[in-house]
C-alpha cells in the first residue's frame, strides 16, 4: 500500500492565487522528493546493517579469543552497550543439576568503556522462573516499579541499581546457560535495535560458556 513520507507545504507571505500551471508542476516535484527520501532511507538502512554485521563479526572474534567470563563481559560492554544503558551484567547458571539450574552466580558488570567490576553473588534460580528460556526473547522493563515480576527479583535489580533494563536469556539446546542484563539506574528507553544486537551477542556468549 501507499506509505506517507511527509507533507510538502508551499506558502507565500504575499497575497497570491496559485494557478493551474503551478498546481500541475508540484506533483512531479513531490514524486521526485519522495523517491529521494526513500533512497536515502534505504541507504541508511543498508549502512546500519553493514555496521551491525561488522560489529557482530568483531565481537564474535573477540569472544572466541577470550579466556574468561570477565573478558566476555568487558568486550560486549565496550562494543554493544545499548543506548541509554549504563551497565551490563552477567548471570551464569550452575550446571551440576539436571532439570535446570538451582542458582545463578552474578559474575559482575561492565560499563560502556569495558571496565569490569566483579560481584560474585549467588541468587536462587526461582527468581527467574518467569523467563521462558526456550523462546530466548528479551524481556524489556522500561520501569522496574511497574514490572510484573516477583518482588524478590525486583529487589535484586534495585540492589544492582537497575530501574530500566533488558533481560536476555542465554541458552543452548533449550538448556539455561545464564542471563545478560543491560540497564540503567534512570528511567529510560532502551533502543530496540541495540537490544536485538545484544541478543545475537548473548547467543555467542552462551556457546562460549558451554565450551568452557
Amino acid at each position: 500500500g501507499n506509505i506517507q513520507l511527509g507533507v510538502l507545504l508551499i506558502q507565500t507571505w504575499q497575497k497570491h492565487r496559485f494557478g493551474p500551471q503551478e498546481m500541475r508542476s508540484y506533483p512531479p516535484l513531490v514524486d521526485q522528493m519522495s523517491t529521494a527520501i526513500q533512497n536515502l532511507r534505504l541507504f541508511e538502512q543498508t549502512q546500519a546493517a553493514l555496521a551491525e554485521t561488522g560489529l557482530l563479526y568483531n565481537i564474535s572474534n573477540g569472544i572466541s579469543r577470550a579466556t574468561s567470563l570477565e573478558e566476555y563481559l568487558s568486550l560486549v560492554g565496550a562494543n554493544a552497550m545499548p543506548k541509554n544503558a549504563e551497565s551490563l551484567w552477567l548471570f551464569v547458571a550452575n550446571r551440576s543439576v539436571e532439570g535446570g539450574p538451582q542458582f545463578y552466580e552474578i559474575t559482575g558488570s561492565s560499563d560502556s568503556t569495558g571496565q569490569f567490576k566483579p560481584h560474585g553473588g549467588i541468587v536462587e534460580a526461582s527468581l527467574f522462573d518467569f523467563i521462558d528460556f526456550s523462546e530466548s526473547e528479551p524481556i524489556i522493563i522500561p520501569n522496574l516499579r511497574n514490572a510484573v515480576i516477583p518482588e524478590q527479583t525486583q529487589k535484586l535489580f534495585r540492589n544492582l541499581e537497575l530501574n530500566s533494563l533488558a533481560i536476555l536469556p542465554m541458552q543452548t539446546a533449550g538448556t539455561p546457560v545464564g542471563l545478560l542484563v543491560a540497564g540503567t539506574n534512570l528511567i529510560a528507553d532502551l533502543d530496540n535495535d541495540d537490544i536485538h544486537t545484544l541478543q545475537v551477542v548473548a547467543s555467542s556468549i552462551a556457546v562460549a560458556i558451554e565450551r568452557q
